[in-house]
This record gives structure tokens, sequence and C-alpha cells, in this order.
């Protein structure tokens, strides 16, 4: 028997020990992983550091897969932690956010650029339920409601803007802004579609 026939003998009996012991075999490697945790951690930490240093493509991919494969783990890990050390997570924010105020601001600049719509949703939710805000008698004042219950929804029911020149309008002006009363208008179509005007055709209408 030559030499690589050996190991792939050895190999063979090895694995059919695991299959006939599995259960055994599986204590024996949790109890073996429990006693060696922070020895494993530490190893696992320095293929990473290493890795991202030689090979940041393969250190992001292998980032990506652990993610994936310790996803829910991970958020009840983090949750759990913020559940105890509340004061102290927030603090790390606001530390976060004062170091990279300007970082933040151009990121955050760049994604209400590249998603329009989101300023729009904003607007007219604040419109609908913030009394501070100036038109707010126009709006919330006097009756209008905002029922969409989120961005999503309600990009689902406009669409993407098709140009700086659309704005957010609703079909019946006294209605709500709400699924099939919203859609995008330019200034002029939107000029047509104000109370005024609906309130001077019933005037026409009905002249005392």
């Amino acid at each position: 028997m030559t030499k690589e026939e050996k190991r792939l003998d050895r190999a063979a009996r090895r694995r059919a020990a695991r299959l006939a012991n599995h259960e055994e075999v599986l204590e024996k490697e949790r109890k073996y992983r429990e006693a060696n945790r922070e020895a494993f951690r530490t190893r696992i930490r320095e293929f990473m550091r290493k890795a991202r240093a030689t090979n940041p493509e393969k250190y992001r991919e292998l980032q990506r897969r652990s993610e994936e494969r310790n996803r829910e783990k991970m958020l009840a890990r983090r949750r759990e932690w913020y559940a105890k050390n509340r004061e102290e997570a927030l603090e790390r924010a606001r530390r976060y956010r004062e170091a990279n105020h300007e970082q933040l601001r151009e990121k955050n600049r760049r994604w209400r650029d590249a998603h329009p719509e989101y300023g729009s949703f904003e607007a007219a939710r604040a419109r609908c339920t913030n009394p501070k805000i100036n038109g707010w008698e126009n709006y919330g004042g006097r009756g209008i409601k905002f029922l969409f219950v989120s961005h999503e929804q309600f990009l689902a029911e406009v669409g993407r803007k098709p140009s700086p020149e659309h704005t957010l309008d609703r079909i019946d002006v006294n209605g709500n802004y709400e699924p099939k009363n919203v859609r995008w208008a330019t200034r002029s179509e939107q000029g047509k579609n104000k109370r005024r005007n609906f309130e001077d055709l019933n005037a026409g209408l009905n002249p005392e």
C-alpha cells in the first residue's frame, strides 16, 4: 500500500468512526470548542486581520458569508447588549455622530439626491402632523391626513419622481394623502388643481 493510499484509508476510517459515534463526536467537539473558545477567537481575528491587509476582496467576502450565516445570532446578541447598556449605546452613538458629522451630512445629502421621493414623503407627512410648520392650517389644520405607513408603500404607489419639475400633488385637493389620491404633477398641472379653482367653479354653478 502506497503512502497516499494509507492516508486515504486513515481518512476513511475516521469518517466511519465519526458516523458510527456521531452524537459522541459532536459532544467532544462542543466541549473542545468551549474549552478553547478564546484561542479560537484569537485565531479567527488574526486570520481576518491578515485577510483584510493582504486581500480586501477576500476579507469582504468572508465577512459577508459570516454575517449571512450568523445573522440571527448577531442580531440577538446586539439587542441583548443594547437592552443592558442603553446609556452607553446612546453615548457611543452621540460620540460617533460628533466625530463624523461632516461625513454623515455628505452621505445623507448624496442619499437624498439619489432618492428625491423621500423628501416629498417627509414634507407631506410633516404638513399633516406638525402644527409648528408653515402651511399647517392648509393641511393638518383642516383635517387632511397622511395615511401612508412607510416610504416603501408611498414609493410603490406613486413611483419614482419623473423629473425635478414634478412635485407631489393630491388628485382630490380636499382628500387625504393616501393611495389612489396622490400623483406627481408639474407646477402648471398643480395650478389647475387648487381649492380656489374648485371654489370659483362652485360659485359659478350655484350663484346666490
